[in-house]
């Protein structure tokens, strides 16, 4: 099993050996292991949409806090 710790593009990259010699050989590894990237990524977009998300909710509730106390 591949380590899947790695973060972004360097983590899908793991699962596939790019040492391979010809594109038949790559096109091989990407039947084998495509779902698995595929899957890897689409969980790293969805944890960067919640990341975006909470970070725009905290915004919100800085602006919110700050106006308050500028009324004070």
């Amino acid at each position: 099993m591949v380590d899947v710790s790695l973060g972004g593009a360097a983590g899908a990259a793991a699962f596939i050996d790019t040492s391979a010699s010809t594109t038949m050989d790559l096109g091989e590894q990407w039947l084998k292991h495509g779902n698995l990237v595929m899957r890897y990524v689409k969980k790293l977009r969805n944890e960067r949409d919640w990341v975006c998300e909470r970070l725009l909710v905290l915004q919100e509730n800085w602006a919110r806090e700050k106006q308050e106390l500028d009324i004070v």
